[in-house]
């Protein structure tokens, strides 16, 4: 809690200002938890991610062999 007000008016002003100290925390701890959900999405979306890569080099390998056959059949 502040002091108390030393000039007429200044009570108000006060309640102005620690309203907004409770918003700015309000908005402190929601980012937070926002920035927690974020780190968590993007863990996901890089294990997603490390996933897909070895689809694709598993695909790779396989049209590579593939192709191996097909060159070996045309000798």
């Amino acid at each position: 809690m502040l002091a108390a007000p030393a000039h007429a008016g200044d009570g108000e002003y006060i309640n102005k200002l620690e309203h907004q100290v409770a918003e700015l925390y309000g908005n402190r701890d929601a980012l937070f938890k926002e920035t927690g959900e974020l780190r968590a999405k993007t863990k996901e979306l890089e294990a997603e991610n490390i996933k897909l890569n070895n689809n694709l080099k598993n695909l790779s390998n396989s049209i590579d062999a593939i192709n191996a056959r097909i060159s070996k059949n045309q000798e």
